[in-house]
């Protein structure tokens, strides 16, 4: 089970796994089936201009945030968030999502 912790955003499509190879990160160690932490993101510094509003500082927005790609068969995840909790949940998946929808109320 894979906790985001602290998402401030989020973007779920394309490419798929067939298309990867389009994605800006190619190349630069992004690969199929996996997670990944960028380095240097350059979409960090343009949330933080899209998100700051007119007259505010810099400093109201979220600070210390990461930006994580998760590559799968049909569709990439991408997320700018503060950490990541992973735990190995042994059951079925009814239980899992049972236990997720738990975690969220």
């Amino acid at each position: 089970m894979l906790e985001i912790v602290g998402c401030a955003a989020a973007r779920y499509g394309p490419p798929n796994d067939e298309a990867l190879e389009n994605h800006p990160l190619w190349g630069n160690g992004l690969g199929f089936y996996a997670a990944h932490q960028v380095e240097n993101s350059s979409w960090l510094p343009e949330w933080r201009e899209l998100a700051l509003i007119k007259g505010a500082q810099a400093s109201a927005l979220p600070q210390e945030l990461r930006h994580f790609i998760f590559t799968f068969h049909d569709e990439t995840v991408e997320v700018l968030a503060h950490d990541l909790n992973a735990e190995v949940f042994s059951g079925s998946m009814t239980e899992a999502l049972q236990e997720a929808c738990r975690r969220l109320a």
